[in-house]
């Protein structure tokens, strides 16, 4: 599957089950960063456990990797400011025998996860464009109230 495939397949995937996968250092001591091109480094994040396992045990295999789940809000709240402090890059679904995708700011990763998300959700959850609001009333029917 090329990379713009598995950057799709990454912003719905966590849209919808708003779960992130990446990789620590067993130890706890600093975080696994690949260099890229001009100085840059990135942190590669995967949307499912079986992804970032095939990763770990193939191209990105070193001992002391283990894979470390985070939820949605964790990794927006919890990872995201620290990756952009340091002007670290996330890396969307890296894949295929040279662990390649595509390395984004996270900003640009939670904006389009956020649009995912918006896609996604439940209909009583979307936000409403009319200025009327919709909700499920107590017979499990949709209803507007103007």
């Amino acid at each position: 599957m090329p990379s713009a495939e598995q950057a799709k397949a990454f912003y719905i995937e966590v849209a919808v089950s708003e779960e992130v996968y990446g990789l620590e250092f067993d130890d706890g001591e600093g975080l696994p960063l690949w260099p890229l091109a001009e100085g840059r480094k990135s942190r590669p994040f995967w949307s499912s456990y079986t992804r970032v396992k095939e990763m770990l045990d193939g191209p990105l295999a070193r001992k002391r990797l283990r894979i470390a789940a985070y939820t949605w809000h964790g990794f927006v709240e919890g990872l995201v400011p620290e990756l952009e402090a340091e002007g670290i890059l996330v890396g969307v679904n890296w894949h295929g025998p040279k662990a390649q995708g595509y390395n984004m700011a996270p900003s640009n990763v939670i904006a389009i996860v956020e649009e995912e998300r918006a896609k996604h959700a439940a209909p009583e959850d979307r936000p409403s464009s009319t200025g009327t609001d919709i909700f499920v009333d107590e017979s499990g029917e949709y209803a507007v109230d103007k």
